[in-house]
């Protein structure tokens, strides 16, 4: 099923915005450590692929290989990975696997296409996409995190 087959699906619509939001604020969180001197290794289209990848396994029943690196595009993949494991367990609630495993699928061939060229072609256009929707991705404290829990 491709992408814009999901996206005409109400319910797999919904599941593909969830999971795409939680890769678009990793890659926030990402730029904002690079602009604050914190990190110069910067989120790329290939360990959102990557994460994409472990995820599917997860949701596939397949618990991915821990993953053992200290380097900054290991750390990365890490927390993409389970920002993007815990968004798919949550949408499993009110779907099935499939169509997780769909929306996972339809974000991979996003992925595919915008990535032509461009280190972060899916990136920009993840930013782009909720730029002009109005959302708004900024930092908040860890105190602040548990209140919207």
């Amino acid at each position: 099923m491709s992408r814009r087959d999901v996206m005409k699906n109400e319910a797999l619509n919904g599941v593909v915005m969830q999971l795409e939001m939680a890769i678009h604020t990793i890659d926030v969180a990402a730029n904002g450590d690079s602009e604050n001197g914190e990190g110069n290794f910067g989120l790329t289209d290939s360990v959102v692929k990557s994460a994409l990848r472990r995820a599917m396994g997860h949701v596939k029943g397949r618990p991915p290989k821990a993953i053992k690196g200290q380097k900054e595009r290991d750390v990365w993949l890490r927390n993409l990975g389970e920002n993007l494991w815990t968004s798919c367990q949550k949408e499993m609630k009110g779907c099935s696997r499939g169509n997780v495993l769909k929306s996972l699928g339809a974000i991979e061939d996003s992925l595919k296409i915008h990535t032509v060229g461009d280190s972060r072609g899916y990136l920009d256009y993840l930013t782009d996409f909720f730029e002009e929707m109005g959302v708004e991705t900024r930092e908040v404290s860890e105190e602040d995190a548990e209140k919207l829990k």
